[in-house]
């Protein structure tokens, strides 16, 4: 991940968060799952940045988009439980966390938060269509 592909993830989150008049936080995460860059829109709240990071977070470290993921958790909640405790993010499953990858490989991941989930899920799929990022990929068993 570098702050150029950043740069235009987070621009694009702003740009269709706007479109659908949400503000929103935004946060890209390296594979690893360590914040490169962070935005949150004027009145949202730090729980949201909070929440966008967690989103990004997970992405990054299950190498799955969150959406994929809660099906998994449903029939794993220990597992899930376990992975929270050892990170230094919760794990979460649901709309809003979507991995970066570009050519098969795997850039790393943002997470959206502060509209309602359906939102937060339309604007990172429209960020992943607009900067023609890859949104295929396998179950997680």
């Amino acid at each position: 991940m570098n702050i150029a592909i950043a740069e235009q993830v987070i621009g694009a989150c702003v740009k269709q968060s706007a479109r659908i008049g949400k503000p929103v936080a935004a946060v890209v995460v390296d594979l690893e799952g360590r914040v490169v860059m962070a935005r949150r829109a004027d009145g949202v709240r730090d729980l949201v940045l909070q929440l966008a990071t967690s989103k990004a977070y997970t992405a990054a470290i299950m190498e799955r988009p969150t959406l994929l993921l809660e099906q998994w958790a449903h029939l794993t909640p220990d597992a899930l439980a376990r992975l929270s405790s050892l990170g230094p993010y919760p794990i979460m499953t649901g709309p809003g966390g979507f991995v970066i990858k570009q050519d098969g490989g795997l850039l790393g991941a943002f997470g959206v938060s502060g509209a309602r989930g359906d939102e937060d899920q339309a604007i990172g799929d429209a960020v992943l269509d607009e900067l023609g990022f890859e949104r295929d990929f396998a179950a997680f068993d």
